[in-house]
């Protein structure tokens, strides 16, 4: 692949009115080039996810999370209940068309709000009273929080079903 030409000369010949390409390949490695560079702006830009924490509620606990274990937080989602689940296991929500389990770890669920956890895919989710905040995680100590890990969440055993086969 052809190696793009410096900036000053793209931008030159990204806005001259018939710009002088010699190939097709050329023209793309351009615009290619010139995209790369703009992603890496707008990284550089934002805050990585590793450096945010929600702070939320699960009954009478106030915690926090990364924001990079959080999918999709979900207002009071419609659940189809599961007949002869364990109580913790609230029943499946369609997520991105998939089902996925939604678990609770106290007995609060009279608000609600779902965290879909799950990193990089979602893995279940975990139905909790309320959502604060989102913070930067250096300002994590002036807040009375319960600090959570991600991966430690994905293989809590509240949030896993064993599944047996029944005989009738």
């Amino acid at each position: 692949m052809p190696q793009p030409p410096p900036w000053d000369a793209l931008l030159t010949s990204l806005h001259s009115p018939q710009p002088e390409r010699d190939t097709l390949q050329e023209h793309v490695a351009w615009l290619e080039a010139l995209q790369a560079r703009r992603e890496a702006a707008e990284r550089s830009h934002a805050p990585h996810t590793d450096d945010l924490h929600l702070l939320f509620t699960s009954g009478a606990r106030r915690c926090a999370l990364s924001t990079a274990w959080i999918c999709a937080v979900l207002r009071a989602p419609l659940l189809t209940p599961i007949p002869g689940a364990p109580e913790r296991l609230l029943g499946l929500l369609a997520f991105q068309g998939a089902p996925l389990p939604v678990f609770r770890t106290d007995d609060d669920t009279a608000r609600g709000v779902v965290l879909i956890l799950g990193h990089p895919e979602p893995a279940f989710g975990w139905w909790i009273s309320s959502v604060e905040q989102i913070v930067q995680t250096q300002t994590l100590d002036d807040h009375d929080v319960e600090r959570l890990s991600g991966p430690a969440l994905l293989q809590d055993p509240r949030f896993r079903l064993e599944l047996t086969a029944r005989t009738p």
